[in-house]
């Protein structure tokens, strides 16, 4: 567990630096890594509420759990590049080249 303590933060710093520079924007990858305490949450709360404690095995999960928050979070900022446009502007639109993607993460 102690090595977990030091994995997490590099593992989360050098994926903001690879969305970096992937995206070009520290805006873009901040909003991708701004899932990851969202679905951090939804963890703990998945956790107490089958009443486990945080074990290794446990802290693997979250490590895959993160890994598809950011996913996700890349989907929608690669596919929607203005955030002001309204959310029903896709279905509007029958934007097809975004479902299949949403549903090869599932």
């Amino acid at each position: 567990m102690k090595r977990l303590t030091l994995v997490l933060p590099l593992s989360i710093l050098l994926t903001f630096l690879l969305l970096f520079s992937a995206f070009g924007s520290v805006w873009d990858a901040g909003i991708i890594l701004f899932n990851m305490p969202i679905a951090l949450l939804g963890g703990l709360v998945g956790l107490a509420a089958v009443g486990m404690t945080l074990s290794v095995s446990a802290a693997v999960g979250f490590i895959a759990l993160l890994g598809q928050a950011v996913l996700n979070g890349v989907l929608v900022v690669k596919r929607d590049p203005d955030p002001a446009r309204p959310r029903r502007a896709p279905v509007d639109r029958d934007d097809r080249g975004r479902a299949r993607p949403a549903c090869a993460r599932c």
